[in-house]
Order: structure tokens, then C-alpha cells, then sequence
């Protein structure tokens, strides 16, 4: 119930054409959050590994089958009181498994499936705990983990620098150096 509106059971909301089917509006001129969206799992024996909430983006695929093409979904971790945690994980379909590439969670972001910037990209800790790790679970012989510094020119020539690790540092004024 929400403002004298009850919905019991399945609901859908459908139209024939792309104007929002659900628009969330608050005209509240306060500094406070809004609108809010909730998803809320009301369990009386919560319990790890409950699942809180999923939105998935669906569609059917070629053989006219529902597919879920990407999915956002909330985990419970850990139900204690005064010691609560929880994750929220992305996944996406890829080459017809659905893939998880983003975990979030008390640890941090564990990023799979492959990650691209397509932009600086800026790792910052208040600390000097390690920015980044590169893992390679594989159990062969094989060399693991690699770090590739491509340099993808369209109009490569001789002599073209192909890749530099530059350590910089503050000295005592403040100034940035490159060692």
C-alpha cells in the first residue's frame, strides 16, 4: 500500500509503444533523496545467501525464447544484526551464458569477463593497501597472469614508443615527480 494504492499478487503494466511504462516522480522541494525506489525481501528468518532483489532486462531472443540479457541482483550476506552485509552483482549474457562481470561487495569490486576503458581510468586508495592485483587462477604450465601494454596505431612507424611505466610521486612542496 502506498498512498491508497494496494497491488496484490502479479502485476503488469503494458503498452504498444516505448513511453515509460512506470515513471517514479517526486515534486518535493527538500534536500532530501527523491524518488525512492525500494525492493524489499521481508523474510521472517532472513538467512546469507537470500537474494533481496533482482531487476532484469529482458528480451526474446531469435527463437522467440525470454532471455534475460543483463541482470542487477542483491545478495544478502550476512543477516546479524549490528554486523550486516550484503553484495550487489551485475551479469550479462555472453555468447549464451549468463556471465557475471561486476561483484560488489564489503571487499571491494571484483571486476570479471574482462574489463575495458575506454577513458583514464584512476584507481584511489586512502591508504597503501595494493590499487590493483592481477589474478590468474589457471593451473597450468602456461604464463599467468599478463599485463598487456598495447599501443593500437593506426599509422604505426619506426621508432614508435610502444609502452612506458612512469613512477610519480610528491616531493615535500607538493610538486608531482617522475622517478
Amino acid at each position: 500500500t502506498a498512498n491508497g494504492l494496494t497491488v496484490s499478487g502479479n502485476a503488469s503494466v503494458t503498452t504498444d509503444d516505448n513511453t515509460p511504462q512506470l515513471t517514479l516522480k517526486s515534486t518535493d522541494a527538500d534536500a532530501n533523496k527523491g524518488p525512492v525506489l525500494d525492493l524489499q525481501r521481508d523474510s521472517s528468518s532472513p538467512a546469507a545467501d537470500d537474494v533481496t532483489g533482482i531487476i532484469r532486462f529482458r528480451g526474446e531472443d531469435a527463437g522467440s525464447n525470454i532471455t534475460n540479457y543483463a541482470t542487477i541482483s542483491s545478495t544478502l550476506k550476512d543477516p546479524s544484526e549490528g554486523s550486516e552485509d550484503g553484495e550487489l552483482s551485475f551479469s550479462v549474457m555472453k555468447a549464451g551464458t549468463d556471465t557475471e562481470t561486476l561483484l560488489i561487495d564489503s571487499g571491494g569490486i571484483d571486476i570479471t569477463g574482462g574489463f575495458t576503458a575506454t577513458s583514464g581510468s584512476t584507481i584511489t586508495t586512502a591508504d597503501n593497501t595494493v590499487q590493483l592485483t592481477l589474478k590468474s587462477t589457471d593451473a597450468d604450465a602456461n604464463n599467468g597472469p599478463i599485463l598487456d601494454l598495447i599501443r593500437d596505431s593506426g599509422s604505426p612507424a619506426d621508432g614508435d614508443e610502444v609502452g612506458v611505466i612512469r613512477f610519480k610521486f610528491d616531493d615535500d612542496a607538493g610538486e608531482v615527480n617522475t622517478a
